[in-house]
């Protein structure tokens, strides 16, 4: 995880932001929805549940509980369609 930590920093720093700032459910879910894509795009899907966790995290250290808590969930739900 540190590893991860490290060579995602610039992602996770960004994701973090802009979840954090939207405004309304759809615009939450879309940003979130984004961030996954575009990590996957770029780094394939070996340390996405990692970046998940950790951006779940960062969440949580701006007090955004709620932004976490869907980050976590959304994941979930990608994973059970992906199935």
């Amino acid at each position: 995880m540190a590893r991860c930590q490290v060579e995602y920093f610039v992602e996770l720093a960004r994701a973090s932001s802009h979840i954090a700032s939207t405004q309304s459910t759809a615009t939450q879910r879309a940003a979130i929805a984004e961030t996954f894509s575009e990590f996957v795009e770029r780094h394939g899907a070996q340390d996405f549940s990692v970046f998940v966790e950790l951006l779940a995290r960062r969440l949580e250290e701006r007090r955004s509980p709620e932004a976490a808590s869907a980050v976590r969930h959304d994941v979930c739900l990608q994973l059970s369609v992906a199935l």
